[in-house]
C-alpha cells in the first residue's frame, strides 16, 4: 500500500461511495421506490472496474477506470429517471407522478452517485501507482 498514487485512493474512494449508494438504493427498493436490475448490475460492475485497480497498475488500468465512471454515471441516470415522479411531487407540494416521502432517498443517491463518479474521473486521470 505504501506505493499506491492519488488516482488509486480516488478510485477506492469512489468503490465505496458506489457501493453506499447501492446500499442506498436497496433501501430505496425496499420503501416501495422503482426497482431496476440494471441499476445494480451497472453499479456492482462499476465497483468491480474500480476494484481492478487493487491488481495495480496495468496496460488496462486506465480503461477499466473509465469504464467504471461511465457504469457509475449510467447507474445514477436509472435511479434519477425512476425517481423524477418523487422529486416533482416533493418540490410541487401535490401527490400525482410520485411518493414525495422518497425523494430524500433520490436526492441522497444522486449526490452520493454524483461524488462516486466526480472521484472516478478524478482517478482516470491520475497515476495509480508510484
Amino acid at each position: 500500500m505504501k506505493n499506491k498514487a492519488l488516482g488509486f485512493w480516488f478510485g477506492a474512494v469512489s468503490a465505496i461511495l458506489a457501493l453506499v449508494g447501492l446500499v442506498v438504493f436497496f433501501q430505496y427498493t425496499g420503501r416501495g421506490g422503482a426497482s431496476n436490475t440494471m441499476v445494480i448490475a451497472a453499479t456492482v460492475l462499476g465497483i468491480l472496474c474500480e476494484l481492478s485497480l487493487l491488481a495495480g497498475e496495468r496496460v488496462y488500468s486506465d480503461f477499466t477506470s473509465v469504464i467504471g465512471a461511465a457504469l457509475l454515471a449510467f447507474a445514477m441516470m436509472l435511479t434519477l429517471s425512476g425517481g423524477v415522479g418523487n422529486i416533482a411531487d416533493s418540490v410541487q407540494g401535490i401527490v400525482m407522478f410520485g411518493d414525495p416521502t422518497l425523494a430524500g432517498l433520490n436526492f441522497t443517491m444522486a449526490g452520493v452517485y454524483g461524488v462516486s463518479i466526480l472521484a472516478a474521473i478524478c482517478a482516470c486521470f491520475m497515476k495509480k501507482s508510484r
